[in-house]
């Protein structure tokens, strides 16, 4: 028993030993690897001109070869790489070594070969000491079964990081220590194909300059990390962009602002034979006052320009009582829509009377032309100098300023994320685009005539509000009602206008009844057209006569007033 026990502890001390052989640095009593994998002994000496030299001997096994491909830009923390350059390398024995300014790749063949290069790159300052950082192992395509170094510099070593395993990882090496020389020496085993060995060592007095090179690191973190400079930048960018904005709107703003009159416009005026006639301030038609005040085609610009055209006598509106009761209004042809009418005018005849027809009744008058009528529309007002462009046009306009700013931004954003970081700087212009691309609808198209136009609009409004029957001729008191009629109804001062002539004789003239309206009854006076004329400018207006949906539209008078 005793023979056996004391075989076992020969055989433990023999394996000890052997283990103890393997891992045993000093590269000249190792030999060639048996196995899948490599060995690696490196010695590092730092010169005082910050150059590292390395001498690595490494061992591949028989009847294979090995290929380190170790990548030169290294990560040094969350947001930034650190640059390593390698230069005059060698190979004695079996292989070839060559480096450019991405990858240090070395070729071996089986057998032990020994490499030697130079690291620059190595030193960066840690305040009032140096640290010297490398990767002796990295990017092997093999295994390395063990790793040793020995680490040499002119200062004095007082700290040391050996980082073992996958990039990232932080395992520690099995050995780092620094021995009574001060020389630093590491090993470690089982390392698989592709992992690193990390080696970061603190020195104090070395006299060694130091040569880190430090670069944003290629992530998108790294891309938008700021910095002084890429907030500085943005900033001033965005105050830049947001001033030209500003501007932009302010002159818009400014030139679109209701322009207060200064000598009173006419608005009833004495023609030949001393009768009292209305007139427009400008010429602007019922249907446009709104499209210049709102910038909006609305439904009841068509009823005030349908009425407009019933009192110039191109139509004749008749109420009509149909057998269950309800009201109905016939419109019928008077005169031929001729060039005197504007483009809106013409448009608005053709849809209430389509296909030449003579007559039509308002319940049966499709209601399908609104993108027609609002194109002519603005096209008249732009025509006459009130609207720089048609409001669709302008706000489809920033859309693609916008748009395009934002698709910049987006560009330059993706090529400094992608290349030299601050990609912050792309910020404001994203932001820009997408402010001009919703603000931008909002811009006013008045022109500086427009704005003045809306001042008189609000003095032709005050008419409307004040103007009484007595302040007209008894004689031409049916006409002027008429002809301001429209301008009422587009204004939305329509009931105050209606009880105000509510009492007028509507046989001044010598003639019963309104001459462009026929009523089922004959009429004195304006009572009953008042009574009855909201269900008559309800059903212009596309709405349902008793009351049915219909969104309110803002007048002119209030976004004058809104904008004083």
């Amino acid at each position: 028993m005793s023979r056996k026990i004391l075989a076992l502890v020969l055989a433990a001390v023999a394996l000890v030993g052997i283990l103890f052989f393997v891992v045993q640095p000093g590269g000249d009593q190792r030999q060639p690897s048996a196995g899948p994998g490599l060995r690696s002994h490196a010695e590092l000496k730092l010169r005082r001109d910050g150059t590292l030299a390395v001498t690595e001997t490494v061992d591949v096994a028989s009847g294979t070869t090995a290929t380190r491909r170790a990548p030169l830009r290294i990560a040094a923390d969350q947001h930034t790489d650190r640059i390593f350059t390698v230069s005059a390398p060698t190979v004695v024995g079996s292989g070839s070594a060559e480096a450019d300014d991405q990858t240090f790749t070395v070729h071996l063949g089986a057998g032990r070969s020994t490499i030697t290069y130079t690291v620059d790159g190595a030193v960066a300052g840690l305040g009032d000491q140096q640290e010297l950082r490398w990767q002796p192992v990295s990017g092997w395509d093999v295994p390395v079964d063990t790793f040793s170094a020995v680490v040499a510099e002119p200062g004095q070593p007082n700290s040391i990081t050996c980082l073992a395993g996958a990039a990232g990882s932080h395992i520690l090496c099995a050995v780092a220590k620094i021995d009574q020389s001060q020389v630093v020496r590491l090993s470690h085993t089982a390392l698989r194909a592709g992992d690193r060995i990390d080696v970061a060592v603190g020195m104090a007095g070395s006299g060694v300059p130091v040569n880190a090179r430090l670069v944003r690191a290629h992530t998108l973190a790294a891309a938008f990390a700021p910095t002084p400079l890429d907030v500085a930048g943005a900033v001033t960018l965005a105050v830049l962009l947001l001033g030209g904005f500003w501007l932009l709107w302010h002159r818009r703003v400014r030139a679109a602002r209701v322009v207060p009159a200064g000598a009173p416009v006419p608005l009833l005026v004495r023609g030949e034979g001393g009768h009292v006639a209305f007139a427009s301030p400008d010429g602007v038609l019922p249907g446009q006052v709104g499209a210049v005040a709102t910038e909006r085609a609305r439904a009841v610009d068509i009823a005030a320009t349908v009425l407009d055209l019933a009192v110039r006598n191109y139509l004749w509106i008749q109420e009509v009582e149909l057998p269950d009761g309800r009201l109905d209004w016939q419109v019928v042809r008077r005169n031929a829509a001729d060039p005197a009418l504007t483009g809106f005018e013409r448009a608005v005849y053709a849809s209430i009377l389509p296909d030449e027809a003579e007559r039509a009744l308002l319940s049966q008058v499709a209601n399908g032309h609104a993108g027609n009528l609002r194109e002519a529309l603005f096209g008249d007002v732009v025509a006459r100098g009130w609207l720089a462009r048609p409001p669709r046009t302008e706000r489809l306009r920033w859309l693609a300023v916008g748009a395009g700013i934002a698709a910049l931004g987006v560009g330059v954003t993706a090529t400094l994320a992608g290349t030299a970081g601050h990609a912050m700087l792309g910020l404001p212009l994203i932001a820009t685009g997408l402010g001009l691309a919703v603000l931008g609808r909002w811009l006013p198209v008045r022109t500086r005539r427009g704005a003045v136009l809306l001042g008189h609009v609000a003095e032709l409004q005050h008419f409307l509000d004040a103007a009484t029957p007595e302040d007209v001729p008894v004689a031409d008191r049916e006409l002027v009602f008429s002809r301001s009629l429209p301008y009422a109804v587009a204004l939305g001062v329509t009931d105050r206008w209606l009880r105000a002539f509510a009492g007028v004789a509507t046989d001044a003239d010598g003639v019963p009844g309104l001459y462009w309206f026929g009523s089922c009854q004959p009429i004195p006076d304006l009572t009953r057209f008042a009574e009855r004329f909201p269900a008559l400018l309800a059903a212009l207006a596309g709405q349902d006569p008793a009351g049915g949906p219909g969104r309110r539209t803002r007048t002119p008078a209030e976004v004058t007033a809104l904008r004083r």
